[in-house]
């Protein structure tokens, strides 16, 4: 995305509770609606740095995030789910390589920071999360409600993969 402010800074130090001070380049204020509006109505165009209410390791883990992304393109989000996740595939699959407990606490900094490709991905990546396990529903169903002994061998693997999945959730 374009820079929209003349006087953006090449770089931005923002200091995280655990007290370190991160610096990043300047196009993620463009990504950032609070970052964006922190800056301008900041008078001083040096500001030395800006303080975030999360740790660094989750701002690098957003960060992180982001580099899968062209920052010069503008976003326009596209809604057909399956050609969103083609054009973003490696985003997902670096959301799909994260721990639960990760995705939750990187989240909750794309959530602060408002930026919205990559809170687009996440839900997008948390629907098709859904809609997988809806699909599967009906092999639990018959798990708990059928005959156990006419399984096949790929159903047996999904029922425990998905064990596995619920049981991690819990």
């Amino acid at each position: 995305m374009a820079c929209i402010f003349a006087n953006l800074p090449e770089t931005l130090k923002i200091r995280t509770l655990d007290n370190q001070v991160v610096e990043v380049t300047g196009k993620l204020i463009n990504e950032s609606k609070v970052l964006k509006n922190a800056f301008e109505m900041n008078e001083d165009p040096e500001v030395g740095e800006m303080i975030v209410p999360f740790e660094s390791t989750a701002l690098m883990m957003a960060l992180e995030f982001l580099e899968f992304f062209d920052l010069d393109e503008p976003h326009y989000p596209d809604f057909d789910r399956q050609v969103f996740i083609e054009a973003n595939w490696p985003a997902m699959k670096f959301l799909a390589g994260m721990s639960d407990d990760n995705k939750a606490i990187m989240t909750h900094v794309v959530d602060y920071l408002e930026c919205e490709r990559l809170m687009d991905c996440i839900v997008v990546y948390i629907l098709n999360g859904v809609d997988n396990l809806n699909n599967s529903t009906h092999i639990i169903r018959r798990q708990f409600f059928g005959d156990c002994k006419s399984y096949t061998e790929e159903e047996k693997e999904e029922i425990i993969k998905i064990r596995g999945h619920c049981r991690s959730w819990s």
